[in-house]
């Protein structure tokens, strides 16, 4: 080991009297939960089928409790997220003009987990044979269009280093 002041020039490790960490070299975290709920909030507002039996898109998300979180260590990004989201879907049956709800539970979301490991449920407002069938639709072809892959979850705040 060189002694102070008789090392290489090329070295990049100083002291530096603002004490700043060049290149995000040194552990750094930024909080990513806001731009991850602003995602979920545009990815899942996109989904919607419409078919024979009626439609069903999801209206609003009404719940996205956790945390997410992009770290910097040695210039390498890692992500560190856990979610849990419920969303509301409503839809009208090819029979009826009556306004159907129910809603779209996701728990799982983490970036420990695997897109199969992610659990989608759905439940219904209310019981009917109309409800039923657009909550069965529901099932069938709007929840395997929901995002299971959140690998590109958290979106990395601007600014940050790669």
């Amino acid at each position: 080991m060189a002694l102070w002041g008789q090392g290489d020039s090329r070295w990049i490790v100083e002291e530096r009297e603002d004490a700043k960490n060049v290149n995000n070299w040194h552990w750094s975290e930024v909080d990513a939960s806001n731009s991850s709920k602003k995602f979920f909030k545009e990815k899942f507002l996109e989904v919607g089928e419409t078919g024979s039996e009626g439609s069903v898109r999801i209206s609003e998300v009404t719940k996205c409790d956790g945390e997410a979180s992009v770290n910097n260590r040695k210039g390498k990004v890692i992500y560190f997220f856990e979610w849990s989201i419920e969303l509301k879907w409503c839809g009208k049956t090819a029979t009826s003009n009556e306004n159907i709800t129910g809603k779209v539970i996701i728990e799982n979301v983490s970036e420990e987990n695997t897109a199969d490991e992610v659990d989608i449920s759905t439940r219904q407002n209310k019981n009917g044979s109309e409800h039923t069938k657009l909550h069965q639709n529901c099932e069938k072809s709007t929840c395997p269009q929901v995002p299971r892959d959140y690998q590109g979850v958290p979106a990395v705040p601007a600014g940050y280093a790669r």
